[in-house]
Formats: C-alpha cells, sequence, structure tokens
C-alpha cells in the first residue's frame, strides 16, 4: 500500500466522523475493551485452529465497526446513519465473550438437581452453553449480515421487558428508563421478601408447617407488594412529575407563547396520585387480612382439600367468564353464528343517540374479576404455597427455597392481578400437571405455575406465527401484488421445515416472523419488544404556532394539508379512548384481552389502529395510528371486506343451498376461519365528532347570493362593534374620530373600485359610490336593534357617532375583502367566481391586508381581531342557514338570536388556529370552519361543521403476529433494501391478513398514518360505568367523609332516644337548624330570592326552594303564625325576611323556610326558643320511626314543604291541615282542572322507556302511573291542580310532548296521584290556592 492511502483527504473519506468528545471517548474504550476480551478468549484456548483465524477477524471487524460502520445496518430503524448500530458489533462481541470466559470458569464447579423428572447438571448445562456461545461468537458477521441481533438499545430494554415477565411476572416496557425502574423495583421488592421470607422459615424449626408470625408477615406483604407493582405502570414520568411539582413545589416553567394549557399531563398527575393514596390504602389492608388468613390455620388443616375446592372455581368461573362469555358475545361466536348471542343494548340501532347502556352480565363480569382478583387470587396462593413450601425446603434447602418461593409467588400474584384471562389458564394447566400426572414429572404447585405460564405464551406465539403463515400462504386467497411474489411461491414449498424451525425459534427469541418483500417466502427478524418501534415517533401537529408567517399565507408549501387537519380528530379520539378505553376492556367490550394485541376501529371516515402495549391492574397502555380518511383503493377493498355482510353467503360449496337461522353457511364459516382478524364488537360507541362537508364554491355562485353574504357579514361587523366592552373608548379614540370626521356629511361619497350595486344593497348609483345615508336607509334599524340589546344603551347624543363608526367599518370589511383578492382583479366587475371565494377564505383565516385610508384601524388591533374577523367568520354560518331559513333573516329580531346564540354554542375558527385544536379537545358542542383542500391541481373551499355526538365504531382484532411481520418486512425492505416503490407489491391489499392497512399505519417514513399518539393510559378510575359498579380509588377525604357521616347520623340517632333528656333535644335541634339552614343559605346565595318561577324556566330552574305564603292562620291551640312573630311584634318586609324553625310532632319534623336577602336576619321572640323546645321535649318519644323519615326527606326535598299541627298528636278532635304544594314547573300552580273525560289519561308514560315523555322529577313519574296507582284510577269529577304540561314539538325536550297534543300533568290531592291527561279531558275552574 502506497504512502498516499493514509493522506488525511483520503482517510476523511473512508473513516467516519465523530461529532463530539464523548463518542470519541466511547469508541476508543470499546476499541480496547474488544482488545482485552479477545485476548483473554485466546489465551484459555476455547478456539482451536481455523476458528482463531474466524475469531480473530470477527474481533477486527468488530473494532472496524467504530472506524467506520456499515450504514444502513439490517437492524436499523431509521434512514440514515445510526450511532446505536456503529458500536453495537463491538458490545455484542464484548458481551458474547464476557458470557463465554464466565461459563469457562463455571464449568470447574460440579452440582446437580432434579426438576420435572430430569437431571439437571452444572457440566451439562454449561457446556450446552459454552457451545452454543462458541458458535455465536464465530457466526456474529453472519448474524449481523442477516439481521438477527437487534441495536443495543433495543437489545438491553427486550432482555429487561422479558426478564421482567418471566421472571416475576410483569408487563411490557415503555422504554429503557421505564424498564430500568420497573426491573429494578421487582428487584428490590424480590430482595426485601426473600429476607423477611428466610427468616420466617428460619424460625419454624419444624418446616412442615410454616404457621409462625413472621412468616405470616410475608404472605401478606407478598400480596400487598405484588397488588401495587401490577398497578404502577412502566412509564415512571408521570410519578416523578407528580413528586416534583406536588410534593417538592417545584415550580413549572411555563413558555412565553404558550396561551392555551393541554390539561391531560395534570390530570395524569391526578390519577396518579389519587391512585397512590389508594393503593397505600389498600396495600395495608390486603397485608393484614392476608396475614390473618394464614395466621388462623385454614389453608394448612384443610389441605389438600381447600385446594382442590378454590382451584375448581377459578377453573370453572374461568372458563365461564374468560372463555365462554367472549365467545358469545362476539359478533360471530365460534365463527358458527352470524350474529351475537349477548348483544348490547344498542346492537339494532342504526345511530347510537346515547352512550352504551351497561348490560347486567357485563356488571355481573366486572364482579366476577374483582373476586377473582382480590379473593381467589390469595387464597390460591396461600393454599399454593402452604402446600408447597414443605415440599420446596426439603428438596432445595433453606436459602434456595426462599429465592424460589419468592420468585413464584410474586410472578403468579402479579400475573393474576394484571392479567385474569390468562391466570385462569395457568391455573387450569398446572392443576392438571399437579394433581394429575404422577409426580416424577410434576414439582410443586408454584414451580409447576412458573414453568407452565412461560411455556404456555411461548405455545400461544408458535401457533399465531403458524396460523399467519397458513393464512398468508393458502392458496385459494393469495394476492400477488408483483412478479416476484408469483415467483417466490413455489418456491417456498419444500422449505416447510425450515418454515416450522424459524418459527420456533422466533417464538422462543420473541422476535416476529416477516414475509421478505410482501411475498411467502419468510424470514425471522431481530427480536423486538412489546413496543415494537424503537423510535419514540407520534406526529406534530402543523398550525399557526409552529409555522412561519410567510409559510401560513401560502399554506401547502408548510404542509397545512388535510391530512395535517384531519390528525385533530384522531388525537380528540385518543383523549377520549384515555378516559374510557380501560372501562371498556374490564366491561368485556372488546372480547379477551392480551398483552400486545392490536385492534382495528373503523367508522364512516375514521379508521385507525390501536396498539394495546402495557396491560396492568387497572390501566392500559395504548398508542393509536390514525389512517387518512379517503385512503388508497387498496386500503377502500380492505374497509369493505371488514364491512362486509356476511349473512348474504348462503353458499354451500358450489351451490346456494342456504343456512339454518342464525347460523354462518359452510362457505361463509369456512372463509371466516382463514382469515387473520375477527370482528369482536359491530357497535363500538364512543364520543365523537360528526363531520359534515358543504362545498363553498357552490354557496356564492351568483351576484345575488354574494350580495347576501356581504349583506350578512356587514350585519355581523356592526353586532360585534355594538356589543363590545369597548365601544365607547373606540368612540373616543383620537384616530377612529379623525377617521369619522370625513364622513360628517352624511352625503359624503366614498368611491373605490371595490364597491358596486351588484354587491352592495347601501350603493348610491348617481353617486357612484357609498354614502352613509344610504348606509344609514338600509342598516338604521338594524344598528337600533344592536344597540337597544346593550346592557348599556348608548344615549341620543352618541347615535351620529355611532352610525358613523358602524359605517367606516363595513367600508373597512369590504375594502379589506377586496384587497384579499389577487393583485391581477382590481376592479371587482372583473372578478370571477374562484377569485371571490379565495378573497373570502384568506379574510376568513385571518389575513388582513388594508389600503392606506383603513390604516385607522392600527389604533387598536382588538377591531380586527374581535370586529372584522368575527363578523366575517359568523357571516359564513348565517349564509349557511339562510339557505334554510332566508325569510326569517328579514326580521332583525331572529337574526340578532341567532347570532348571540351561534356566539355562545359555536367555535367558528381556522382550522390552523390554536383555538381550533383547543376547542375540540375541549369537547365543545358544535365547531365551524372554512376550509382550502386542493383536489387534482385545483383549489376547492369547503365548509367544515362538527357535531359532538356519539360514534359507533366497528371494532376488529387482528393478530399481532401478523401485524409484527409486516412492519417488520417493510422495515426491511424500505431501510435496508431501500425499495422506493410507492406501488411495491408488499403494500398492495391483501383482504384475508389486511396487509395494506397493516402497512400504512406504520411509522413514517415507512407507513404513512396522518397521526401517531404518544404512549398514553387509560385508567379505569376514569370511567363512568366501572366507578358506578365498583366505585372510584379508596382515598383520604372519602374515608373521612363517611367516617364523619357515620358518627354524626349515631350521634343524632342516640341524642334522639334520650328519653326526657332537654339537653339533648336541644342539640337535634340546632343540628336540624344547622343542616336546613346551610341548604336555605346555599340556595339564597344561589339564585335570586322570588316567589314565582317563570313559564320557561328550565329544570334545574325549577326544582328551586320556593318561598312560602307568609301568614297562616293559627290553630286551635293558639299558636302564633310562623314566622310572623317578630321582637316588639313589627313584622319585617318579605324581602328582609330570613327564618328557619324547626318542629318536632308526632308524625313530622317540619322546616318552614322563607328565602330572602343575606343582608338581614330576622329577630324572634324572647319566648320563641324556649315554648319550642317545651313543646318538641313533651314529644320526642313518639313516633320516631316517622320523625326520622321525615327529617331525612326535609333534607333531600327543596321543592315541596310541608306545614303540619303541633298538636296532632295530644288532639283527636282538631282539624288536619292538608300539606302545602308547591311546584317549580312550567304549568301554571294556580290552576285547577276537573276531568270531564277519562279517556284522554295517559297512566302508562312512566315506565321509564325512550319513547316516554321526561318528567319533572322522580317522585312525581314514581306516582303517575296505573303500575303504582294499586287499583285506584281516577275519575270524572275528580279535581287537582295542574303542575307540569307538555307541549307538541317544544325546542326544551324536558317540556316537549310525545304526542301531537298537550298533557297536562294535575295532583289529585285527596288520593295524592299524579294524573297525566290531554288538556281536551280536563277543565279549568279558575285559580285556586288549593290546598
Amino acid at each position: 500500500m502506497s504512502f498516499e492511502s493514509f493522506k488525511r483527504p483520503i482517510q476523511k473519506k473512508n473513516l467516519r466522523k465523530d461529532r463530539s468528545i464523548a463518542e470519541c471517548i466511547l469508541c476508543i474504550f470499546l476499541a480496547i475493551v474488544v482488545s482485552i476480551i479477545g485476548i483473554h478468549v485466546l489465551y484459555n484456548d476455547i478456539y482451536y485452529d481455523l476458528e482463531i483465524l474466524v475469531y480473530c477477524c470477527v474481533m477486527a471487524a468488530s473494532q472496524y465497526s467504530l472506524l467506520k460502520s456499515c450504514q444502513p445496518d439490517v437492524n436499523t430503524p431509521v434512514h440514515g446513519f445510526n450511532r446505536n448500530t456503529a458500536i453495537s458489533r463491538a458490545i455484542y462481541f464484548c458481551l458474547f465473550s464476557s458470557l463465554l470466559l464466565l461459563i469457562h470458569k463455571l464449568k470447574t464447579y460440579s452440582w446437580h438437581c432434579i426438576l420435572f423428572g430430569i437431571i439437571f447438571s452444572n457440566i451439562a448445562v454449561c457446556y450446552m452453553i459454552y457451545n452454543i456461545l462458541s458458535i455465536i461468537l464465530l457466526c456474529l458477521p453472519l448474524l449481523f449480515l442477516f439481521g438477527l441481533l437487534p441495536q443495543c438499545s433495543t437489545f438491553f430494554l427486550c432482555i429487561l421487558e422479558n426478564f421482567d415477565m418471566h421472571l416475576f411476572g410483569g408487563t411490557a416496557m415503555i422504554n429503557i428508563p421505564g424498564a430500568l425502574h420497573s426491573f429494578l423495583l421487582s428487584i428490590i421488592n424480590f430482595i426485601f421478601l426473600s429476607i423477611i421470607g428466610y427468616y420466617g422459615l428460619l424460625i419454624d424449626t419444624s418446616k412442615d408447617h410454616m404457621q409462625n408470625i413472621l412468616f405470616s408477615i410475608y404472605c401478606g406483604l407478598t400480596v400487598s407488594i405484588c397488588y401495587k407493582l401490577s398497578r404502577g405502570s412502566s412509564n415512571p414520568n408521570v410519578f416523578w412529575n407528580m413528586i416534583k411539582y406536588d410534593l417538592l413545589k417545584i415550580k413549572r416553567i411555563i413558555r412565553q407563547n404558550e396561551d392555551i394549557q393541554d390539561p391531560l399531563p395534570d390530570k395524569l398527575r391526578t390519577i396518579v396520585k389519587e391512585r397512590l393514596q389508594s393503593d397505600i390504602l389498600l396495600c395495608f389492608l390486603i397485608c393484614i387480612v392476608v396475614f390473618a388468613a394464614h395466621a388462623s390455620t385454614t389453608f394448612t388443616s384443610l389441605q389438600p382439600i381447600l385446594n382442590y375446592i378454590i382451584c375448581s372455581i377459578v377453573i370453572i368461573l374461568g372458563t365461564l367468564f374468560h372463555y365462554v362469555l367472549p365467545q358469545v358475545r362476539k359478533q360471530l361466536p365460534w365463527l358458527l353464528f352470524s350474529e351475537p348471542l349477548i348483544k348490547q343494548a344498542d346492537y339494532a340501532l342504526f345511530e347510537p343517540t346515547e352512550a352504551t347502556k351497561v348490560l347486567f352480565i357485563e356488571k355481573l363480569f366486572v364482579w366476577i374479576v374483582f373476586i377473582e382478583k382480590n379473593i381467589l387470587l390469595p387464597c390460591t396462593y396461600l393454599g399454593a404455597l402452604s402446600h408447597s413450601a414443605p415440599m420446596v425446603i426439603n428438596k432445595f434447602g433453606l436459602l434456595p427455597s426462599i429465592l424460589i418461593l419468592t420468585l413464584c409467588s410474586m410472578k403468579m400474584l402479579r400475573i393474576g392481578y394484571c392479567n385474569p384471562s390468562r391466570h385462569f389458564l395457568y391455573v387450569l394447566l398446572t392443576t392438571i400437571m399437579t394433581y394429575l400426572m404422577t409426580s416424577k414429572c410434576s414439582e410443586t404447585f408454584l414451580l409447576n405455575y412458573f414453568v407452565l405460564s412461560t411455556l404456555t405464551e411461548k405455545l400461544i406465539d408458535f401457533k399465531e406465527k403458524l396460523n399467519f403463515i397458513f393464512v398468508y400462504c393458502a392458496p385459494w386467497q393469495i394476492s400477488w401484488g408483483s412478479a416476484f411474489h408469483a415467483i417466490a411461491q413455489p418456491f417456498c414449498i419444500p422449505h416447510s421445515a425450515i418454515l416450522v424451525v424459524q418459527c420456533l425459534m422466533s417464538a422462543l427469541l420473541n422476535s416476529p416472523l416477516m414475509p421478505l418483500l410482501g411475498s411467502a417466502a419468510f424470514i425471522s427478524s431481530y427480536p423486538r419488544p412489546i413496543k415494537f418501534w424503537e423510535k419514540n415517533y407520534n406526529t406534530k401537529r402543523i398550525d399557526n404556532t409552529n409555522v412561519q408567517l410567510q409559510a401560513q399565507i401560502n399554506e401547502f408549501h408548510c404542509g397545512l394539508d388535510d391530512n395535517n387537519l384531519n390528525a385533530i380528530f384522531y388525537e380528540h379520539l385518543t383523549r377520549v379512548l384515555q378516559a374510557s378505553l380501560c372501562g371498556e376492556i374490564q366491561l368485556g367490550r372488546l372480547g379477551k384481552v392480551n398483552t400486545g394485541d392490536f385492534f382495528i376501529l373503523t367508522s364512516d371516515s375514521l379508521n385507525c389502529m390501536i396498539h394495546l402495549i402495557e396491560l396492568g391492574n387497572g390501566f392500559i397502555t395504548f398508542q393509536l395510528r390514525g389512517l387518512e380518511f379517503k385512503g388508497t383503493y387498496c386500503q377502500q377493498r380492505e374497509v369493505e371486506a371488514i364491512t362486509e355482510d356476511i349473512d348474504k353467503n348462503r353458499g354451500l360449496c358450489c351451490c346456494e343451498a342456504g343456512r339454518f337461522p342464525h347460523m354462518l353457511s359452510l362457505n361463509a364459516a369456512f372463509t371466516q376461519r382463514w382469515l387473520a382478524w375477527e370482528v369482536i364488537c359491530l357497535k363500538f360507541v364512543v364520543d365523537g365528532y360528526s363531520i359534515k362537508e358543504n362545498k363553498f364554491n357552490e354557496t356564492v355562485v351568483g351576484y345575488d347570493l354574494r350580495k347576501r353574504l356581504i349583506s350578512l357579514m356587514i350585519k355581523a361587523v356592526i353586532f360585534y362593534a355594538i356589543r363590545s366592552d369597548q365601544l365607547v373608548s373606540w368612540l373616543e379614540n383620537e384616530q377612529i374620530r379623525q377617521a369619522m370626521m370625513q364622513f360628517s356629511d352624511p352625503d359624503q361619497v366614498d368611491v373605490d373600485p371595490s364597491f358596486t350595486t351588484l354587491f352592495d344593497d347601501d350603493f348610491k348609483v348617481g353617486a357612484g359610490g357609498v354614502t352613509k345615508k344610504t348606509f344609514t336607509f338600509v342598516y338604521g334599524s338594524w344598528m337600533n336593534l344592536c344597540n337597544n340589546k346593550r346592557q348599556i344603551p348608548l344615549s341620543s347624543s352618541q347615535e351620529d357617532d355611532l352610525i358613523t363608526f358602524c359605517f367606516i367599518l363595513s367600508l373597512l370589511a369590504r375594502r379589506t375583502l377586496s384587497s384579499s383578492l389577487p393583485s391581477h382583479h382590481t376592479a371587482l366587475l372583473e372578478i370571477y367566481h374562484e377569485n371571490f371565494v379565495h378573497g373570502f377564505y384568506s379574510l376568513f383565516k385571518g389575513d388582513f391586508r388594508l389600503a392606506h385610508k383603513d390604516e385607522w384601524a392600527f389604533a387598536d388591533m382588538s377591531l380586527l381581531k374581535n370586529v372584522i374577523a368575527q363578523g366575517v367568520r359568523m357571516s359564513l354560518k348565517l349564509n349557511q342557514d339562510s339557505f334554510l331559513e332566508m325569510s326569517e333573516y328579514l326580521d332583525n329580531e331572529k337574526l340578532y338570536e341567532d347570532i348571540a346564540q351561534n356566539d355562545t354554542n359555536l367555535v367558528i375558527t381556522h382550522e390552523a388556529s390554536p383555538e381550533w385544536r383547543n376547542a375540540i379537545l375541549s369537547n365543545k358542542p358544535s365547531l365551524l370552519a372554512l376550509r382550502r383542500a386542493l383536489v387534482e391541481s385545483i383549489d376547492e373551499y369547503r365548509i367544515v361543521m362538527l357535531d359532538r355526538r356519539h360514534l359507533s365504531f366497528r371494532i376488529v382484532k387482528v393478530s399481532k403476529e401478523c401485524v409484527r411481520g409486516f412492519w417488520a418486512s417493510q422495515q426491511h425492505e424500505l431501510i435496508f433494501l431501500r425499495n422506493r416503490n410507492p406501488e411495491r407489491g408488499s403494500i398492495q391489499n391483501a383482504k384475508q391478513v389486511l396487509r395494506n392497512m397493516i402497512n400504512s399505519s406504520s411509522d413514517q417514513p415507512i407507513g404513512y398514518p396522518i397521526f401517531v399518539s404518544p404512549l398514553i393510559t387509560s385508567y379505569s378510575s376514569t370511567s363512568k360505568p366501572i366507578n358506578d359498579i365498583i366505585g372510584g380509588e379508596l382515598a383520604w377525604n372519602l374515608i373521612k367523609k363517611t367516617f364523619s357521616t357515620f358518627f354524626q347520623r349515631a350521634h343524632v340517632f342516640f341524642l334522639s332516644h334520650c328519653v326526657g333528656n332537654a339537653s339533648g333535644t336541644n342539640e337535634v335541634i340546632q343540628l336540624a337548624e344547622r343542616r336546613t339552614m346551610s341548604t336555605v343559605t346555599a340556595a339564597a346565595h344561589a339564585q335570586q330570592s322570588s316567589f314565582s318561577v317563570p313559564a320557561t324556566s328550565t329544570l334545574p330552574d325549577q326544582i328551586r326552594p320556593l318561598s312560602i305564603q307568609q301568614n297562616m292562620n293559627t290553630n286551635n291551640s293558639g299558636e302564633m303564625p310562623v314566622n310572623n312573630t317578630v321582637s316588639n311584634k313589627k313584622i319585617l318586609p318579605s324581602d328582609q325576611q330570613t327564618s328557619v324553625l324547626v318542629k318536632r310532632t308526632s308524625d313530622s319534623l317540619v322546616t318552614t323556610t322563607i328565602t330572602t336577602t343575606t343582608t338581614t336576619t330576622t329577630t324572634t321572640t324572647n319566648d320563641e326558643p324556649t315554648r319550642r323546645r317545651s313543646s318538641l321535649s313533651t314529644e320526642l318519644n313518639i313516633s320516631d320511626r316517622n320523625n326520622r323519615k321525615m327529617f331525612n326527606a326535609l333534607n333531600n326535598s327543596t321543592s315541596t314543604t310541608i306545614y303540619s299541627n303541633k298538636d296532632l298528636c295530644t288532639s283527636s278532635n282538631n282539624q288536619i291541615n292538608k300539606s302545602m304544594v308547591t311546584y317549580s314547573t312550567n304549568g301554571s300552580s294556580n290552576e285547577k282542572v276537573i276531568i270531564i273525560d277519562t279517556t284522554a289519561i295517559y297512566d302508562s308514560i312512566n315506565l321509564g322507556r325512550r319513547i316516554d315523555v321526561i318528567w319533572p322529577n322522580e317522585q312525581m313519574r314514581l306516582n303517575g302511573g296505573r303500575n303504582v296507582w294499586s287499583g285506584w284510577m281516577p275519575s270524572v269529577g275528580m279535581t287537582g291542580l295542574v303542575v307540569h304540561r307538555w307541549i307538541p314539538r317544544h325546542r326544551d325536550a324536558r317540556q316537549r310532548s310525545h304526542i301531537d297534543k298537550c298533557i297536562l300533568l294535575v295532583h289529585i290531592d285527596k288520593h295524592d296521584k299524579f294524573v297525566p291527561i290531554a288538556e281536551h279531558g280536563v277543565r279549568f275552574i279558575g285559580e285556586s290556592t288549593y290546598l
């Protein structure tokens, strides 16, 4: 080699450049370590002859890769240079060589053990591992060539994940810091429990019955710690943020431009805090209960019968609820039936109108799983430990025994808590192996469970890989995407045996089996974690906050296309699933779920894939990948295959023989069995947005339509200008007043090319422009109305300034619209239709280009933002609605109401604005935007309308080996083989495996999803159905509140039974006064005092504590009128009285309230408390049960006040005063009617059906129908009071009649019944106090 080869320019080309000093130091260190370890391997004579040469070449290649690495390598997950790949070869060489040296030293030690009837000798095991490692070291270049080893970071994550899952029963790992956190946590708890268990066994001398306190503490701690480990996610970021911001009180750094805060991090931190509080309490409780159960000798004295009973219960419940129930709830149970055997409540509905109702079987399933986790699992563990511990100690000794027992216990408990559906299967296999097989081939229950759980997982993976191969290569449904596929198909048949070996090896190593270039030739990829992708990739939304202003004007150059704008709907779906997905899984609506499962959700426009990564106790970590709305042809074909109606398939081989009712035909059943996916649920209901699009181009085609749009725009601008709180300051602004002075003359003409008689209603033909006088003539009444609707209308002296200000604003809006048009169209008469639409769109998104004469608007930029922009956007909505109700918009009152209502309930903004994303993620009910789309190089403008409602998705479960195989194949083809053909055969549609949808969902740039969410965790505590069934998280405040309420009720109960105790009676009175006063005061602060309720009040307004009549006649005993006796016999005005009188009689505890202002109080006479106490003390012992019931009813009721006579129990001759009932409803409370036609009575609309009316309150409904009248029926001549009215087609659903007749709700006081009756069935007989 000449000296020229070592010159610097040539070496720069041959060697890669290190970008940092740390990287250079790391490479030097690895090169030195490779040399040292290689020398030790050669020194120990591990290799001989030619093997030494090969080993030296491998060592040299490892060192050279630090200087010049192969890029791209087969195992690299990204395009371009990957630094992890550059150092991976050296790290693998050091790792395998070190293990080889370690095994070489361990061969000298001799020991053996017998497990499952097999003798495991140290020498035999070490020689086997020694030979494997020596071969692997020599074959390292080939392993790297075929991509069988991942990069070092991925390898480290896989090792930690598999160790934690198969040794300690953990779940999947999200990233390396999380994996280290979870694995170290498992190790620390394992050591801690082993120490306690060791000393517990050390105390026990017999070693036959582990009944001592310390070992019972060990059992309790094991269950409680495993419960806590199963409740924690492998991502510790939220937990550390909670410690940082809540415990350490570190102030969060808020960015300057971050106006809108994302509520999700704070929500997750609150949830984790609540779960942590609950876990601390429950772990303490579990530890005590398990300790007591083990110390009771129940699990030692009843062996082995107790184990048989517990395992039988676990197996029976598991078979029924984890196998049979998910099958009968599938869309195609056992692939034999054509519909579910247990259907959801909304299964037959075309579109859901509410959230899916929880079925009884779902509640039962939740409770069964709860019992399995919290009762049967600890019992199974204690029984297995009591059975296994003595035998393990006798076989292995004390120290190894406690390590084995602790390891097996942790795995069993954590699997049982995290995945009950797999736990029952492991228990079934373990029971068969432990109690039915011979003792030579079996070990104890815990050891059998530990081994069988791992073997079963590997066998299931092996079965799924074979199933994927068979489905994909079936000759009757193969879909060749290219000529290579057709050639590779027949050549793969002779290699079937090798394929089975590959399946077995890939199942053991947890590596996907990928089709080469999408063909039928399969090769193994490198091991991957359950998360699969090494790079934490998620899409970033492009909007006005992260795009330069110049790029915003030409939006297609910055990525503001349809896909970017549609990604927000998948982000919203992710937030919705974050709150509900875990609860839906616990209700069993997604069938049997395991770690790493894939689901595809399809609807009319949304198609996404959900990857379940981490499955824990009460939480799910998942990732959502959204596909294009209007996908490719291949994607549409696969969506059609998912939504295909297989009921129409009635084929039997080659003929149409039909099928049995509710059963699949033979051809359909055969076809469904040869698919790598399965429909789980036909209607999965979640909250979302229905998307409607209209073409804006078609709404402004003619001159008249454009003229109407401009007129509505001007009215909307006037509305926002007059309604603004800054109107007075604008009118007084000096710069604005100078602009207004130009039009002091009403006939002053503004001549501008943008004004024309074709578009402007106020255009003056003779003057050739727009004048203030014509503007006032056209829009004067509208300005008048807007001014009168202000909270403080402007005076008449300011009317001229107001008109002038609105006039110059209208000129500004119209000129801005004209200046937003393309520059080569200066005269409005020359503007074509497309240019007008483009100009309006530019104005809608906030592209204001002001003329020189309109620069006065810069005096306050809020004029453009809050008046012009809002007016332009509101005009779009008004123009859209005008096609439906144009006649109503001619009425200014109606137009004003619509604008005000839309301004309150509707969000109108551009989709690139951050307010649009914030509104969607905040679940605003309605949104509207104007979108520009490029369709075949033609601009198309669409009005996008969003309405929040319940969306129905079809859920499809896809084989996880199918998805992992296709993803690995695409990564290998695009990155390593560099196939850049956009129409390559590996992404063509294959309906049996959904090849195109799976490949499209992979990370960019391999796939092309429009949205990829970060890894997000869903908790069961955010699911309302789960909280309603088993309750939420156990918190300190809840316990404190529960105990406080219990002791308070106990205090009241015991005081009320103190006979003759005047002081106790007084405390009861004071307690009741405090409770009632708090209720009345809260109501008084919440609403104004009033004796009447408007007829149009809504239900929340109707349920108010109303004032009652102030003056009541005295009773026969001469009692003073209630609330009228004051000091010095002065009666305060009714609007200043606030009094609460609590009276205890023989059958009621009565409260009289008067709602008034809170600034004054009522002073009672000095003898009133004494007289009240004396009257109550003599009656405390009479009818205590009725008194308590009335006291409870008093606290809960806010719409009914009951008066009762004090001396009812002592004088039977006194007249009983009827209860006075005052209702806050839409019916007049003083209308008395008489029934004249009983056929008009609707006695069955109180059954709570969806077709029934909505009742004012539940008490009325429960007393308003034939089913509760108990034989009583209303008759002609009965009189009553109208308390509610249902009107046909009423806007409020609570006041809407379900038929075309007005229905009255009449209270028959004599029988205390509520009678719904049509209005023609009664006759009004005037007003009445109706006592």
